[in-house]
Order: C-alpha cells, then structure tokens, then sequence
C-alpha cells in the first residue's frame, strides 16, 4: 500500500494498493493530518485501491464523523476495483448525509467547493 497526500486547493490523500490491518495506520496518520490541515473538508482518493478490509473501512469512516463534527465535508473518490467498490456499496457510504463520492479528483474538487460556497452564504 501507499498513501500520497497531495496539497491542492483541497487535501487530498490518495490510498493505492491494498489496505488492511497490517499497514492501515499509513492511511489513519494520512487522515488525521488532513483533518488537521483542511478541517473544512477533503478528499480520500480510492481509485487504484485494490482491496479493503474492516480496518481500512473504519478509517474513512472515522474520517467522515471527525470531518462532520468540525463542520467540514468529506469526498471519497470511488475505487475502480470492483471488489472494493463492493464493500462501500455494502456499508452505504454513499448514503451517509454530507458526503460526496465521485469518480474522480476533479468532480470531488467542484463538489467541495460548491458545498463551501453554498455553506457560507448560509
């Protein structure tokens, strides 16, 4: 597994490989940095993630409920492995309130600064 966090107009950690408990706190200390540095919101990049387990699963979870407690907002990039895929359809990650999930980095960008701009005309 590898964990990229790339600094952009929104942070966005890209997890690529296999995430499971052995290595998952790669991707823990990737999200809790970027909860730290972007509390408004940011993006977890999925897309070449080749397999998920629980312990993987529990972080962006974890990750969703920190960023919803401070206000922010969360974008999940959905992986292209389809077995991965599975497993997020299966918790419903799409349906949990405030959170965007996209196919790409680009679409997961606008999606946050849309949902920014619209927050502080409120």
């Amino acid at each position: 597994m590898n964990v990229e966090t790339i600094r952009d107009a929104w942070v966005i950690v890209k997890a690529t490989g296999e995430i499971d408990l052995s290595n998952v706190s790669e991707l823990r200390d990737a999200v809790d940095s970027a909860l730290e540095s972007s509390p408004e919101g940011f993006i977890i990049d999925l897309t070449d993630l080749t397999y998920i387990d629980s312990a993987g699963v529990a972080v962006v979870i974890s990750a969703y409920r920190h960023a919803s407690k401070l206000g922010g907002r969360l974008a999940v990039v959905k992986p292209s492995a389809p077995n991965v895929q599975r497993i997020l359809d299966l918790i419903g990650l799409d349906m949990l309130p405030n959170i965007i999930v996209t196919r790409d980095t680009n679409t997961a960008k606008m999606a946050l600064s849309a949902a920014d701009a619209q927050a502080s005309r409120e």
